[in-house]
């Protein structure tokens, strides 16, 4: 007599593969997490950093500048104090009596070698964290893609920037290195050659924006240590001084982040929208009183940001980069909107202390920042 037929569990096997994969999900995560022993985390590799930024910036040795630099820097400065009495107008106040730092001329790989040490102080809370947090697989991924991020942004950025302001944030105890303007000639050059602007007046422009900048930390200095404060706690800076924190709240805080880290951030972006907003308002009001081709090298600046290749606004989304630009926007409308109702020295206010900062919020809707310090 044949053996009866068994009944099929139709269920059977789909419990069984799911358990599997649940198992073998189990186990790549766990070695992916495994500590190794006597071996300490290391978050970025600053030469491949260094690498990606170069191969990026598509230069492959020196430049003229290795000879003209420091020629060109003295005109810029020459020119910056032929400015300074249409930097005064415009504000509708005296400028402060000290001078402002000088001009140093670099080109993209100098650019890369002066940000990479920015990033560098910037940062160096955090690598201090490193002895916290085990080396790993997940680690060494980690290490991988901020490496190739970082140099990937400075390496585009190298051809793009055309002028900076460093005013030397999250300096180490101790450092006495001064703030510095510097200018990218080769970028220069470059936008020179594609626009119809006259070169004098291009640089004219350029040095208004970044000396604006420079004005903005040096006739206020409370602000560079108000935006080294909101750093810390973007990058949990308390966390280094506690005597053993919690592994946790270590791993937490370099990857999605704290409450206080998130609105510390927030007030950042609010920051630098105002400084960038600032800036081109200033640029823009000296333009009007005084540059004869205004409207054309306004018009070629504003062409220059709005003009990019299907490439370039899908890396401006991918980096971030997309949503800084629209905050210099909103900062700018919000500068506009401060000065429409009560001019400039309504907008000066903002300079007054940390408390006079708008928000974020309230850089996107000025009229409730109009109305909180009424």
């Amino acid at each position: 007599m044949p053996a009866p037929k068994r009944k099929r569990d139709r269920g059977s096997r789909p419990k069984i593969a799911s358990a599997v994969i649940l198992t073998a999900g189990a186990l790549v995560a766990r070695e992916l997490v495994k500590p190794r022993p006597n071996q300490r985390a290391s978050l970025i590799d600053w030469e491949k950093v260094h690498r990606r930024a170069v191969r990026g910036s598509g230069q492959d040795g020196p430049t003229h500048l290795v000879f003209s630099a420091a020629d060109l820097g003295r005109k810029y400065d020459q020119m910056l104090s032929e400015l300074r009495p249409w930097i005064g107008e415009a504000l509708e106040e005296p400028l402060h009596q000290e001078p402002f730092p000088t001009f140093t001329v670099l080109d993209r790989r100098g650019w890369i070698e002066v940000n990479l040490e920015m990033f560098k102080a910037l940062v160096e809370p955090i690598l201090k964290l490193e002895e916290m947090v085990p080396a790993s697989i997940l680690t060494d991924f980690g290490r991988r893609g901020i490496s190739e991020y970082m140099g990937l942004l400075l390496g585009f950025l190298s051809r793009r920037v055309l002028g900076q302001y460093d005013p030397v944030l999250m300096a180490a105890p101790g450092v006495a290195r001064p703030p510095s303007l510097y200018l990218v000639e080769p970028n220069i050059e470059a936008f020179e050659a594609r626009s119809s602007v006259g070169g004098e007046q291009l640089r004219q422009w350029l040095v208004l924006h970044e000396v604006t900048h420079a004005w903005e930390f040096e006739a206020h200095p409370w602000l560079r240590e108000h935006l080294n404060g909101l750093i810390r706690e973007m990058i949990a800076h308390r966390l280094i001084s506690e005597p053993s924190p919690r592994r946790l709240d270590v791993l937490r805080a370099l990857t999605i982040g704290a409450r206080s880290q998130w609105q510390a951030m927030s007030q950042i972006q609010a920051v630098m929208s105002l400084l960038e907003g600032f800036s081109n308002v200033m640029m823009r009001r000296v333009g009007v009183a005084h540059l004869p081709d205004y409207e054309r090298t306004d018009a070629e600046f504003d062409r220059r940001s709005g003009k990019r290749g299907a490439a370039e606004r899908a890396f401006f989304k991918i980096t971030g980069l997309e949503l800084k630009m629209q905050q210099y926007v909103q900062g700018e409308h919000f500068c506009n909107e401060v000065i429409a109702a009560g001019g400039m020295a309504r907008l000066r206010t903002v300079w007054s202390g940390p408390e006079a900062l708008p928000s974020l919020d309230e850089i996107r809707n000025p009229q409730n920042w109009l109305s909180r310090t009424a």
